[in-house]
């Protein structure tokens, strides 16, 4: 089994609360991840963080380990092995 540990940050703890922990029998591309949780109201992660089910929404950040996926292969990066995927929406000020 694979763990991927979830954690969400700023108002996305909020839809989301902190963390949330899967397990997966076999390797999974990112795009497939938002099809395994919701919100705490029960609303399917991939209407959030993706555009028609194929392209990341550009409001939000991830990273794999530390690292954005968009330096690996963005959505299509495969999740082979135990990991920490941080959730961040995009931010500006001063």
């Amino acid at each position: 089994m694979i763990k991927i540990t979830l954690s969400f940050f700023a108002n996305l703890q909020t839809i989301f609360g902190e963390e949330i922990i899967l397990q997966v029998e076999h390797p999974i591309r990112v795009i497939e991840l938002f099809f395994l949780f919701k919100t705490k109201d029960g609303i399917p992660a991939n209407s959030i963080f993706l555009h028609g089910d194929v392209s990341l929404n550009d409001d939000y950040n991830i990273l794999l380990d530390g690292r954005n996926i968009q330096g690996f292969n963005g959505i299509k990066t495969i999740i082979n092995e135990d990991c920490f995927l941080s959730f961040f929406p995009k931010v500006g000020g001063g």
